[in-house]
């Protein structure tokens, strides 16, 4: 069953690429540089939460970040990215009520909107990495039809998606030169990258299917810019640390 996340004290909705670890930076840009106030704040991946053990995130949420984004009234929801570990997205290691990393297929509510989160992505240096350590095996998004079922079942209405990764057709539709080098040593890489944008097409199609009205899909992960609509839907890259509010 899916979970649902409702926010009806904020009054705007702002999605964020890929933050590595930089949370301190986040909540300074966001509240004190950027002075956003009742804002709900989705970081489409890469977070970066596994890489330490738990008690540092508790120390770094409790005695830094919760008094800057409980005066603002700033809440912070993170979606999983392939430079996380997928196990703290299900376990509720990181969920104080301003601070949570949701689950795969969460629907989080506010502002109007119903936004679907959708976390997951193939690390072209998983070679290089440590399994369990710096790397996890399930790290790839999933299609889940069941899931998807369940959404409609209860009445949702999705106009919004973050994810990780995007579908096939939206940039960076080919590799970039440099990623050359990581599929000629990892055998299954460009399988597993393809598959990757072929879940994203698949969920795609459902959301369509069962007939949502999806206008906004955000995601990060290829740490640049780029945006167009396509067939009706608004397709947007976010670079790292870039934020953009969901209209």
């Amino acid at each position: 069953m899916i979970q649902h996340f409702n926010y009806p004290n904020v009054k705007s909705i702002v999605v964020c690429g890929d933050i590595h670890g930089e949370f301190e930076s986040l909540v300074f840009d966001v509240c004190v540089r950027r002075e956003m106030r009742d804002t709900l704040v989705i970081v489409a991946g890469d977070c970066g939460f596994g890489f330490r053990y738990i008690g540092y995130y508790n120390q770094l949420y409790l005695h830094w970040l919760r008094k800057r984004l409980e005066a603002a009234n700033v809440y912070m929801v993170f979606v999983r990215g392939n430079h996380d570990n997928p196990a703290w997205f299900n376990s509720e290691k990181i969920s104080w009520m301003r601070f949570f990393a949701v689950p795969d297929y969460s629907v989080v509510s506010a502002c109007g909107h119903q936004v679907l989160c959708v976390g997951g992505a193939v690390s072209i240096d998983r070679g290089s990495r440590t399994e369990d350590k710096d790397w996890w095996m399930n790290e790839g998004p999933s299609l889940r039809p069941d899931l998807m079922a369940d959404i409609a079942k209860r009445g949702f209405r999705i106009d919004s998606v973050v994810t990780h990764v995007a579908p096939s057709f939206c940039e960076n539709v080919t590799p970039p030169q440099f990623v050359q080098a990581y599929i000629e040593s990892d055998p299954t890489l460009l399988y597993d990258m393809r598959h990757e944008r072929d879940v994203m097409d698949g969920l795609l199609a459902n959301l369509h299917h069962d007939g949502h009205p999806l206008r906004h899909w955000y995601y990060g992960h290829y740490h640049h810019s780029w945006n167009a609509e396509i067939d009706g839907v608004d397709f947007t890259m976010l670079g790292i640390m870039e934020l953009k509010e969901v209209r």
